[in-house]
């Protein structure tokens, strides 16, 4: 077996930690929208993401290449079992992913801004951006009432700058601040052009020269304005001063320039704007919101199945219901409050007495239930509840079925349940056992049990 030449190991060697030299550069990014948007806080890890409203897109800038992770959670201010909308993933103005969410309520957790809001379980999104600058686009398509919340993790080891926008750039001092630069002094002046006010400035006076020898000012007040028409300067630099004292001071002592004093405008010239601009945060400001109590959410369903009779008045017949339920707040939606209305009929056969008897049944319950979460999908519950039946009974003999007799009846009972629910789009698909109890008199007999034990599947609706 022959050897790998020393040199061929040694440039494996180095392609390999090169490869781990850039994997190892390649750091975590903190990427801002360009669009402006709340941030949204976890109460249970203290993750937060950009709460993105149905319309309003999220836009946000990087320098590729590198590892662009998306987060995504549904919210709703109701305890829906779960969430649904659609994402539309975009760069540079083209689609490049478009998905059907459909999340289920998380059983934990909450926004600390806003305790309304119930959040989804989580769904990633990896993409890998290209080379250069690259602009990507985020919106939801969701019913009335849903947001989402977006979470943005970016590695990468390009320079960012060109994805900051421009409002990020520092400014830089004309002078820097301890004196390095040209001070006041070494700034050459430029002469002012004079503002036409229509009068002449109330406080306009020529000093004097300040050498040895002058102890008085040149010139008064004057009435009339010291500057010249506008199309001139107000002073010309000058190698003498504009105006001397009558007596001509001796040749060998120096004159000194004179400085005159120019009365500010009636219009006070333009102020200097200066902004500070404060660097990019890390994080976004949280957005405060008060706690508010999680409103009352009704849910609606329809059951059918069979009921067996406990007495022998009949074989089993099929039964259907409809349930509407109140779920009471601050338990997590696991007690709730319902009426339920539902429909079975009996036939009886009295051989002794030679009668037969056909009932027909309207069983109206209040009832209430208690949901026991085993995870979140799937949950156990057990209920009970008063009942109110009503019964339509006809009763003939079997020998002259032309005769009939018929009437209404009222009776009271009550009824236990139990059964497992599954979370299923907006709602929950279930199977129920129920046991009732009661005691009817209808036409021709008395003390008859009208209720009976039934098995049911049904699918309620959360609102």
């Amino acid at each position: 077996m022959k050897r790998a030449p020393v040199h061929v190991l040694g440039c494996l060697l180095g392609l390999g930690l090169f490869a781990t030299a850039q994997v190892a550069e390649a750091r975590s990014v903190s990427l801002v929208p360009r669009t402006t948007h709340p941030a949204l806080t976890l109460n249970t890890d203290g993750s937060y993401g950009f709460q993105v409203l149905p319309g309003k897109p999220l836009t946000v800038d990087m320098v590729g290449p590198g590892a662009l992770v998306f987060t995504v959670r549904l919210n709703h201010t109701k305890k829906l079992p779960a969430f649904s909308g659609e994402l539309e993933l975009k760069r540079a103005g083209k689609l490049i992913k478009r998905d059907k969410l459909n999340l289920f309520r998380s059983r934990v957790g909450a926004y600390r801004e806003d305790k309304r809001l119930q959040p989804s379980n989580p769904k990633s999104f990896k993409l890998k951006v290209p080379n250069g600058l690259q602009s990507y686009s985020v919106s939801l398509k969701a019913p009335k009432g849903t947001s989402m919340t977006l979470s943005i993790a970016y590695d990468s080891d390009a320079d960012q700058t060109a994805a900051l926008p421009a409002d990020d750039m520092a400014l830089v001092p004309l002078v820097p601040p301890g004196g390095d630069g040209p001070g006041m002094d070494d700034i050459p002046l430029v002469p002012l052009a004079p503002v036409d006010t229509g009068k002449p400035p109330a406080d306009a006076v020529a000093l004097a020269p300040t050498g040895p020898g002058t102890d008085k000012p040149i010139a008064k007040p004057v009435d009339k304005p010291i500057a010249k028409p506008v199309d001139k300067p107000i002073a010309k630099p000058v190698d003498k001063p504009i105006d001397a004292p009558r007596d001509k001071p001796p040749p060998d002592r120096p004159v000194e320039p004179v400085k005159v004093a120019v009365a500010p405008s009636d219009k006070p010239a333009p102020a200097t704007k200066v902004e500070t601009i404060e660097g990019k945060a890390a994080r976004p400001p949280e957005v405060t919101g008060e706690a508010v109590e999680v409103p009352p959410v009704i849910s609606l369903g329809v059951k059918v199945g069979q009921i067996t009779p406990l007495q022998s008045i009949g074989a089993t017949s099929v039964t259907g219901s409809l349930d509407l339920r109140w779920i009471v707040p601050g338990v997590d939606g696991n007690l709730s409050l319902g009426v339920e209305v539902g429909y079975h009929q009996y036939g009886l056969t009295v051989t002794d007495r030679d009668l037969e008897s056909e009932l027909k049944v309207i069983p109206v319950a209040l009832q209430l239930y208690y949901a026991i979460p085993l995870g979140d999908l799937f949950q156990l519950f057990l209920g009970g509840g008063g009942d109110m039946y009503v019964v339509l009974s006809e009763t003939r003999y079997a020998s002259a079925p032309s005769a009939s007799l018929s009437g209404t009846s009222f009776a009271f009972g009550g009824h236990v349940c139990a059964g497992a629910e599954l979370a299923l789009g907006p709602g929950f698909l279930g199977l129920e056992l129920r046991a009732g109890f009661t005691s009817a008199d209808v036409t021709g007999m008395s003390n008859v049990n009208v209720a009976g034990l039934s098995s049911v599947l049904g699918y309620r609706l959360v609102f």
